[in-house]
């Protein structure tokens, strides 16, 4: 009895358990079924939505299309604008070219017009000024070369009679400039009247060049010609850096058209350079003549000068 009893009770605790296995699997195959039909209507949503997405897809294609195809259109109808835009501004550049040109040309012929218009009224201008200063300067000059002929006609006479004694020739210049002292001041004063009634006139008419006079102003031979009768004038007025140099080429060129006779003008020389000074008279001195001497104070400012070369013009 007490085996059987405890194969049933083992029995009917197998039953409850295997009962309780069948209902939990019945719970779990309930519960996969609730998760079959949840998957099924998911994917049935996803099958909805790819399908939807497949139309916008298309739908966005189609528009892609129509941009493009606008683009194009853009595109063509910008270049005709463009070629169109071109042509205009090529057009309106040419066209204000040649009327800038033609506006330029009509400008420049009138300038040229009045400049010739202008230059034609200085050069009648100038023209009667110049003849006007030439009748005024012709008078003077003319009046100047018959009182200077009138009055160095007597002193050429007296120089000639001086011409082989050079001692005699300088006691002779100095009597003569003394005795026509008045008559060579008139001279000055007829010269510095020319100078400055004619000289300024044809300065203002010439635009300010400078006469051959006023352009050796910094020269010490300021006058160098031939008087009459072969005698020649050289006149310095100062003793500068280029005295020697200048009297040199003054006589050599005076020589060199006939003078035969030399009048050495030392008015108004207010003196200068002493080494200059025995350079000039060297060139009229016999060698070893004495020319000048300083006496000082020391022996080493005492200093004698003589002419150390023969006479350059006997």
């Amino acid at each position: 009895m007490d085996g059987t009893g405890h194969s049933r009770e083992a029995l009917h605790a197998s039953i409850r358990e295997a009962t309780a296995i069948a209902q939990e699997l019945e719970r779990q195959a309930e519960a996969a079924q609730t998760l079959l039909k949840n998957a099924t209507a998911n994917a049935e949503e996803l099958q909805q939505q790819a399908a939807t997405a497949q139309q916008m897809i298309a739908a966005y294609q189609e528009q892609d299309a129509v941009i493009a195809r606008a683009l194009a259109e853009a595109e063509g109808a910008s270049e005709r604008i463009i070629q169109s835009a071109k042509a205009k501004v090529e057009e309106t550049v040419a066209a204000a070219e040649a009327s800038a040109q033609a506006a330029a040309e009509e400008i420049l012929q009138s300038a040229r017009k009045t400049a010739e218009e202008t230059l034609e009224r200085a050069r009648l201008a100038a023209h009667d000024q110049v003849q006007a200063a030439e009748r005024a300067a012709g008078q003077k000059v003319e009046e100047i070369r018959k009182s200077a002929e009138q009055y160095i006609e007597g002193i050429v006479d007296k120089l000639e009679a001086f011409v082989v004694d050079r001692e005699g020739v300088s006691r002779g210049l100095e009597a003569l400039v003394e005795k026509h002292k008045e008559s060579l001041q008139v001279i000055a004063r007829l010269r510095s009247e020319v100078e400055s009634a004619v000289l300024p006139s044809l300065h203002r008419m010439t635009g300010g060049l400078r006469s051959e006079e006023a352009a050796g102003e910094d020269r010490s031979v300021q006058h160098a010609a031939m008087l009459a009768d072969s005698v020649g004038y050289v006149g310095l007025s100062v003793f500068s850096e280029r005295s020697a140099d200048e009297i040199t080429s003054a006589v050599v060129s005076l020589r060199g058209v006939g003078m035969r006779a030399l009048l050495l003008d030392f008015r108004g020389n207010p003196g200068g350079l002493l080494s200059q000074g025995v350079a000039v008279s060297d060139l009229f001195l016999n060698a070893r003549v004495p020319i000048v001497s300083m006496r000082g104070r020391t022996p080493d400012a005492t200093h004698r000068f003589t002419d150390a070369a023969p006479e350059r013009w006997p």
